[in-house]
Parts: structure tokens; C-alpha cells; sequence
């Protein structure tokens, strides 16, 4: 009896855990199908309750837009836009770099542990860094899904409507 309890509790936490990463499969295959995504996250260092950063995402496919306090992150799929408000400043970089991220399911199920779900919710934490050693605490919220948009100006930004004081540097 010991034994059959034993592994039932072993399936069912087996179980849990698949269901865990089933959010994360969902998440990750609406991305490869270009879909759109929007989402609320959270980012800590792990066990600290101080967030590193807190914003939304708009996502849609290798394209993206990423609001955090006073800066904001906008990418083409070419071109990535990092506007800092209180600094007044525009950096412009090679973009791709979130959706290689994205793209590389395998990294991101090996860096993933402490997984918790619910209906459009993920959190949990992810080792960075080269070596892993990095721990993030992370929460995604409020996650949708819908048919990818055929309006994408909120994917790109024009320099020229940002004049003096606002500083513009190309990093490309």
C-alpha cells in the first residue's frame, strides 16, 4: 500500500510539473506562430522582494514593444529603439535580440525551475547569465493571445519626432 501511495504522489507531482511547463509550451508556440501576445512581468533578484523591473510586453512574432518604468524598448525585427524619458536619450541597436531568446525553447526549459500557473499566469525562476549562475524571480501576468495584427506602428518609432534636448545615438 506504502509503495502504490508513494507512486501516485510521484505521478501526480510529475503531473504538476508537466502542467507547469504546459503554459510555458502555449506561450512559446503562439511566439513561433507570429500570433500576438501581451503580457504584465515581473523581474527580481531571486529571494530579494525588490523588483528589478516591472512593465508590460506587446510581442508579435520577431517584433516587440516593451514599457518599464521610464524606459521603453521598441523592435522592428530589425532595428531595436531603447527610449530612456527621464534621460531624454535614444539608443538605436541591432534588434532580434528577444526574439532569439524566445526562439531557443531549449535554453529557456533548462533555466526554468519553481514553475507555478494559472489560467494566464506564469511565474517562477530563471537562471541567466553564461553560466547560469544568475537567479531572476519572474511573474508574467494578464497574458493574452489574439490573431497577429496587421498594425504594427507600435513596432517602430521615428527619431525625427523627438527634438532638443533629446539626444539620438546609433550603436548599429
Amino acid at each position: 500500500m506504502k509503495k502504490l501511495i508513494s507512486a501516485a504522489l510521484g505521478l501526480l507531482i510529475c503531473m504538476g510539473a508537466y502542467a507547469q511547463y504546459e503554459k510555458v509550451d502555449e506561450l512559446l508556440r503562439h511566439f513561433r506562430q507570429g500570433d500576438r501576445i501581451s503580457l504584465d512581468f515581473g523581474i527580481s533578484h531571486s529571494g530579494e522582494s525588490h523588483s528589478i523591473a516591472e512593465g508590460k510586453l506587446e510581442l508579435q512574432g520577431k517584433l516587440y514593444s516593451v514599457k518599464a518604468g521610464d524606459m521603453t524598448i521598441i523592435c522592428d525585427g530589425k532595428t531595436q529603439w531603447t527610449i530612456d524619458e527621464a534621460g531624454q536619450e535614444i539608443y538605436l541597436e541591432q534588434g532580434g535580440q528577444l526574439s532569439s531568446l524566445l526562439s531557443n525553447t531549449g535554453y529557456i526549459k533548462k533555466s526554468l525551475s519553481s514553475l507555478n500557473s494559472s489560467d494566464n499566469s506564469i511565474c517562477g525562476v530563471f537562471a541567466a547569465g553564461k553560466d547560469g549562475s544568475t537567479k531572476l524571480d519572474f511573474k508574467l501576468e494578464n497574458i493574452t493571445y489574439g490573431k497577429a495584427s496587421e498594425d504594427l506602428s507600435e513596432f517602430s518609432l521615428d527619431c525625427s519626432e523627438y527634438q532638443d534636448p533629446w539626444v539620438v545615438t546609433d550603436l548599429r
